[in-house]
């Protein structure tokens, strides 16, 4: 996802309209990453994010966060920021990344040459599904954040933790595709992890698990039209391969039935 800066905050609860100093670029870097989800049994999963923001010495004052979310009806008054530990109490609906809010750091911006710790945690609803392969199984899949391409310098440290419902214990998580790196029992239950020691925060980095849902009040039902339309909507690959292929047929339907005037 990207992340903005502006020169001026203007404390409102409008749009924000300012414009950076001139001959001053975004740069920064993100050497850790911790993302934390804690399922919940309604379906929804709250998300905890600990970010280390570096600021590059050459760079503009890092003023506002955008953080992208994973499903559009989340709800914005749950969101719950601070930097350094220290509150912020300005969240508003992204105007750069969608679905996603941004957070101002105001008076706490950092600084050229500065670094300073983002933490954010707000919930999002309809995030467990039904497994498709085990009837008694819930399935949660997860992509954390991430930042563009021409404002990020260097590599993360990106550490993915799953915190499943009390009953769940390790030997009974499955991934779904990229295996765990550690699994754990916590007071809560079981939970898992990934770490990717050195990444490029700018790209996705899902990661999926499935569990048993016996803890569960609910879970979210797909249907195959629907599975096939996300399993579509996430393979940039099927989509090139498929435009490709009406591109053939378009070219085909056009010559064929043009009486040769088409190549003309």
């Amino acid at each position: 996802m990207m992340f903005r800066y502006v020169a001026t905050l203007v404390i409102a609860a409008s749009v924000l309209a300012s414009m950076p100093a001139a001959g001053q670029d975004y740069l920064f870097s993100v050497p850790q990453m911790q993302m934390v989800v804690t399922v919940k049994n309604d379906a929804s999963a709250q998300i905890d994010y600990d970010i280390l923001f570096r600021n590059d010495p050459r760079g503009h004052a890092m003023d506002i966060v955008d953080i992208g979310v994973p499903k559009s009806n989340y709800p914005l008054s749950s969101v719950r920021a601070s930097i350094d530990g220290r509150p912020l109490g300005d969240v508003r609906v992204s105007t750069q990344v969608s679905p996603g809010f941004e957070v101002y750091l105001g008076p706490l911006a950092i600084p050229p040459g500065g670094s300073g710790r983002l933490h954010v945690q707000f919930d999002v609803p309809n995030m467990v599904y039904q497994d498709t392969t085990r009837s008694d199984y819930a399935s949660l899949r997860i992509n954390p954040t991430w930042f563009g391409e021409q404002y990020v310098r260097g590599t993360t440290g990106l550490q993915i933790a799953i915190q499943l419902p009390r009953s769940v214990k390790p030997g009974e998580v499955l991934h779904q595709g990229l295996n765990f790196s550690k699994k754990a029992v916590t007071d809560a239950g079981a939970m898992v992890g990934w770490d990717f020691p050195n990444v490029r925060l700018t790209s996705k980095h899902a990661v999926a698990v499935s569990f048993p849902k016996r803890d569960m009040q609910q879970v979210v039902h797909q249907t195959a039209i629907s599975l096939l339309l996300d399993w579509f909507r996430d393979s940039t690959e099927a989509r090139l391969i498929l435009g490709a292929v009406f591109l053939a047929l378009l070219a085909f339907l056009f010559f064929r039935f043009s009486g040769g005037t088409g190549f003309s």
